[in-house]
């Protein structure tokens, strides 16, 4: 896992999966038309000179498998599988109908608390 964005970006740009777009930038539509180009499947952009604005813009930082995979910081797409129905059942958890049936999904249970990306 990362501590905090800056170690994520410089292995991003070690792989490199990140674009630096340092010449000036207007943020009406250009920003959007760019970042829209590479939306699937493409490099993270960092704009660092948006104009009007001293604060860089992060876009498409999630973009593909490959880095979301990263940025959990797990290696099988099956695990990717397991943490999206972990938030399905903590979405919308149904309550046993019966003893019988709390008894028959604590393993669901246990195996849903304790679930982390590895």
């Amino acid at each position: 896992m990362f501590k905090d964005l800056k170690s994520f970006l410089k292995i991003l740009e070690y792989k490199k999966q990140i674009r630096v777009i340092s010449k000036l930038i207007s943020p009406f539509l250009k920003v959007t038309e760019i970042s829209r180009r590479v939306l699937k499947n493409g490099p993270a952009l960092l704009f660092n000179n948006i104009k009007g604005h001293n604060i860089p813009l992060l876009c498409n930082l999630f973009g593909s498998i490959d880095k979301i995979l990263l940025g959990l910081g797990i290696n099988k797409k099956e695990k990717l599988c397991d943490i999206g129905n972990l938030i399905v059942f903590l979405q919308s958890p149904t309550p046993p109908d019966s003893f019988y049936d709390l008894m028959k999904r604590i393993p669901n249970f246990v195996k849903y608390l304790i679930c982390q990306p590895k």
